[in-house]
């Protein structure tokens, strides 16, 4: 069966046609109004779809148009949201630093309310100082009445110690003169002492030599002993050994 073609559905019939870009179909020339001395160049569109096109376009700029206008309206919209909060954050930042100025003035209240509590306290101590000061000045005559009082007694008691020293004074004198003869007699004494001591190291050195000289004696008698023993022992052999020799020679005899 042969494929069919253009609006009147019919075959090719090896007659001239035209090709639609969009639908991809076949039509004649003579269906469509196209002559051959005159045919359109570039992308060719049947009616139908030329009517789709044109829908298509109106469409697409309406579209576009809309997008447009809604851009527009929300760029609007965001640039007044956007106005909106620089206001509020300005608003903010000058509520901000209100706060910090009504902060500072706080502080530099709270610290006049110092200060003044301060001179308060330095004025109640000042007068505190001015009635212990009268109160001293009253209690202070009192007081040097009682210490002329005590200055005289004291004066009193000075004279008596002073002739108490005296007194003990005199006696440690008198008591150094006797001891200065005690040394003078001490020191006579220690010098005869030191006298007999060099004698006694004197003595004391011969005693040693002495007894150096005993024991050397000493030691030499007891080596004069040894060497008697030893000759005692030898004659004491000797005398066994001739015995001995005299007996054998008196059973040889008999």
């Amino acid at each position: 069966m042969s494929k069919l073609y253009c609006y009147c559905r019919r075959e090719s019939d090896n007659r001239c046609m035209i090709f639609c870009e969009l639908c991809t179909e076949w039509f004649h020339f003579e269906c469509v109004g196209v002559v051959e001395t005159n045919i359109p160049k570039g992308a060719w569109y049947c009616k139908w779809c030329e009517r789709i096109r044109k829908v298509k376009s109106s469409l697409v700029k309406t579209f576009h148009d809309e997008l447009v206008e809604v851009k527009a309206d929300l760029t609007k919209k965001f640039n007044e949201e956007v106005a909106k909060v620089r206001a509020e954050s300005n608003q903010q930042v000058c509520i901000q630093q209100e706060v910090q100025r009504l902060q500072q003035q706080v502080t530099v209240l709270l610290e006049e309310k110092r200060d003044l509590i301060n001179q308060n306290k330095d004025k109640e101590y000042l007068l505190l100082q001015l009635k212990n000061k009268e109160t001293a000045m009253v209690t202070s005559e009192q007081h040097n009445n009682e210490l002329i009082e005590q200055i005289s007694t004291l004066k009193q008691n000075f004279s008596q110690e002073k002739q108490q020293l005296q007194i003990a004074l005199e006696r440690s004198n008198k008591e150094y003169e006797s001891a200065k003869i005690g040394l003078a007699e001490a020191t006579l004494k220690l010098q005869s002492m030191e006298t007999a001591m060099l004698a006694f190291e004197k003595e004391k050195h011969v005693l040693q030599q002495l007894s150096q000289d005993l024991n050397q004696e000493k030691q030499r008698q007891e080596r004069d002993l040894e060497i008697l023993a030893k000759e005692n022992e030898e004659l004491k052999e000797k005398l066994a050994a001739a015995r001995k020799r005299g007996r054998l020679s008196l059973s040889q005899k008999i």
